[in-house]
């Protein structure tokens, strides 16, 4: 229902993808097998106007004042809860209208929270361990495993254990609105036990050891952090007999939010109270998701 908030688990990603699971066991097929995407709810014709420097707000005339874009919690008119937007990336093999239809198709894609960063998803009985090393490593990927949106095949003689690889490049953005550093990948998995229960679990793969931070008065940022992450891991918990989905995760290090871009300009008279109000957050950790693998006995 509008402005009621979520009305279940299956509003939040991995409550559909497990609710998938449970239906291909208690149905024969999995109906919520759906790729991941990012995109804008405007209505003022800006697809990919997601800039959180410049975020205009969703609604025209609605929230074109600063007070109107920062006035609580009116989701007909902007709220300070409100964000830019994402964007979609598709993994296509030539940029044409049937080349990106066929990429979704097969749900070769991700999405992001709104940077233009970049990731790649693989998985594999046979995947090297060491492909993040390989100068061929997208070739290799894609001849030993699958990549995301896919079905991983069967364990193979000299694999019990998929392996999955994680390549993610940040948001390169401009000379004046450079995008945040890469801090760390992980890997959500989701699957079905024997009592028929979802369950859930993050895999944390790298964290950046850079020291890259963000003022959030000034939005200034210093120190450094990862222009590019990959990383490989081998599921020791896998189990060939169970139902499972696996899709990875890409966390940038804190940049300020638009409303504290917003706040920042505005002063006295023109300030609204949401810009000292202590709830009202300040700083954002852009992602990434890749749509999953899965893995159905």
């Amino acid at each position: 229902m509008l402005a009621q908030g979520c009305a279940s688990q299956t509003d939040f990603v991995r409550g559909a993808l497990t609710e998938g699971l449970k239906r291909r066991r208690r149905q024969g097929i999995n109906s919520l097998k759906l790729g991941i995407i990012g995109s804008t709810d405007s209505h003022n014709a800006s697809p990919g106007a997601v800039s959180e420097r410049n975020f205009a707000g969703h609604k025209g005339t609605d929230d074109a004042a600063p007070e109107a874009r920062l006035s609580g919690n009116d989701i007909t008119a902007g709220t300070w809860s409100d964000s830019p937007g994402g964007i979609a990336g598709i993994w296509a093999q030539e940029n044409s209208r049937d080349g990106l239809f066929e990429a979704l198709k097969r749900r070769e894609v991700f999405g992001t929270s709104g940077p233009r960063m970049a990731v790649r998803f693989f998985a594999g009985f046979g995947l090297d361990d060491d492909l993040c090393s390989s100068a061929d490593m997208l070739e290799k990927a894609y001849e030993q495993g699958v990549p995301m949106g896919s079905d991983l095949g069967e364990p193979g003689l000299f694999s019990q254990q998929p392996t999955f690889l994680i390549q993610a490049l940040k948001d390169p953005g401009t000379d004046t609105d450079p995008g945040a550093p890469l801090q760390q990948l992980q890997i959500i998995k989701g699957w079905v036990d024997a009592n028929g229960d979802a369950r859930t679990k993050v895999v944390s793969l790298v964290l950046d050891g850079g020291d890259f931070t963000t003022d959030a008065q000034t939005c200034s940022s210093s120190g450094s952090g990862a222009s590019s992450l990959c990383a490989s891991w081998r599921d020791p918990e896998f189990d060939a007999q169970q139902e499972a989905f696996y899709y990875a995760r890409v966390l940038a290090y804190p940049s300020c939010r638009w409303n504290a871009y917003l706040c920042g300009r505005l002063s006295g008279e023109a300030r609204p109270s949401a810009c000292d109000d202590p709830e009202v957050p300040q700083l954002i950790a852009e992602r990434a998701w890749t749509s999953p693998i899965w893995y159905e006995p």
